[in-house]
């Protein structure tokens, strides 16, 4: 018994010196890159984040690094916007969503924001999006910051995991007011109105992560990430059964029918852009315990948004192709987010029914610039 009770100790002493003598030499030869990254987001009063104003840094990670700008009204890129639309655009778009649309994982000219930006010389393409988004902060996101720009064309961006958010989450909430209106019902109603959503702020000191966390469980979290989704998976997800996958719906179709409400309140054509998951595009990047119920998202959405009459358009098939011409990887894998070329393919699928709808709109609904606000 007592050489037992010795075997056991000396292996548990052995296994913890070999994992000090692995954290020294962390340590002395390895910095993990979260701690090299700056954070860009913080907290928002009424989005319930957004990017922090008027910085310049780098998002660094095990799959890429990349700089990254803000201007000062809290929106990736370092151009400022005014609610009159300056005279050599024809149109505006602003595009909602989350840290696929602000661009996680390229740089401030490669996100397919941009992209369209650069494609469409004659428009003024604005960036809302913000890691951790689904359609409730998307919709706050319109009913201020819309208001105030008043955008010919409002694109949200749909990833699968905005299910899980919009029915997780309960703030910011709205609702349809018995006059029709769609209303905040989260916050003082007369706060939000007061708030300025293109006043200029002072820029913040970036921070970089700094915690107590051991340098050998960052290896695990962050340089073997893949590895461990191969053999472990993922987070375990909040959508399990058919009736959280109902109940999550159901709140996604209210919201979206408040966002084509509030889009119609304010005369901007709305359009919906389903980006397909990475397993979609290319089989061989599956990762466990993300399941159908979770990812396969695209043909009741665009049921919904038939329903409503909402323009719609599924990237899946566009991604599919032009993963197979290029032959080269339009996601990170351990990450999930697009890479330059996979932002290239969104853009690129995009485009045709951006144009028309823009074309649309130019023809038969001439705007005022700028327009008044919308009562509410």
């Amino acid at each position: 018994m007592k050489r037992r009770l010795f075997g056991l100790i000396a292996a548990t002493a052995s296994i913890a010196l070999t994992i000090a003598l692995v954290e020294a030499l962390l340590r002395m030869f390895w910095s993990p890159p979260s701690m090299l990254s700056d954070r860009p987001f913080g907290g928002h009063r009424w989005y319930s984040m957004a990017p922090l104003p008027g910085v310049s840094g780098r998002i660094v990670k095990w799959e890429y690094e990349h700089p990254f700008v803000h201007n000062q009204q809290r929106m990736r890129g370092d151009k400022n916007f005014t609610r009159e639309r300056p005279a050599e655009f024809q149109s505006r778009i602003l595009f909602l969503g989350d840290s696929f649309t602000y661009g996680l994982g390229s740089g401030d000219r490669e996100i397919f924001p941009e992209l369209v930006n650069m494609r469409l010389p004659d428009v003024e393409v604005i960036n809302s999006g913000c890691n951790a988004y689904g359609q409730r902060e998307e919709l706050a996101v319109l009913d201020i910051l819309g208001e105030a720009l008043r955008p010919d064309l409002a694109i949200l961006m749909f990833f699968w995991n905005d299910l899980e958010d919009n029915w997780m989450r309960k703030r910011p909430a709205y609702q349809i007011a018995d006059s029709g209106k769609v209303i905040r019902v989260s916050g003082s109603l007369t706060a939000v109105e007061a708030y300025d959503p293109l006043a200029l702020q002072e820029a913040v000191d970036l921070e970089k992560l700094r915690d107590n966390a051991f340098y050998t469980e960052r290896l695990l979290a962050e340089g073997l990430k893949s590895l461990r989704y191969k053999l472990i998976g993922i987070k375990r997800r909040d959508i399990r059964k058919t009736e959280d996958s109902e109940a999550a719906w159901a709140v996604t179709d209210e919201y979206l029918k408040m966002l084509r409400m509030r889009c119609e309140e304010i005369n901007t054509e709305f359009l919906v852009i389903s980006i397909p998951d990475h397993n979609r595009v290319d089989p061989s990047a599956s990762i466990r315990d993300i399941e159908p119920i979770n990812f396969e998202i695209e043909e009741k959405l665009a049921e919904i948004c038939s329903d409503l009459g909402i323009h719609y358009l599924d990237l899946t098939e566009a991604m599919k192709e032009a993963y197979a011409k290029s032959g080269q990887p339009l996601y990170y894998y351990a990450d999930r987010h697009l890479t330059p070329i996979g932002n290239v393919a969104v853009a690129d699928g995009m485009m045709p029914v951006i144009a028309d709808i823009l074309e649309g709109a130019l023809n038969n609904a001439p705007r005022s610039n700028p327009a008044g606000p919308t009562p509410r």
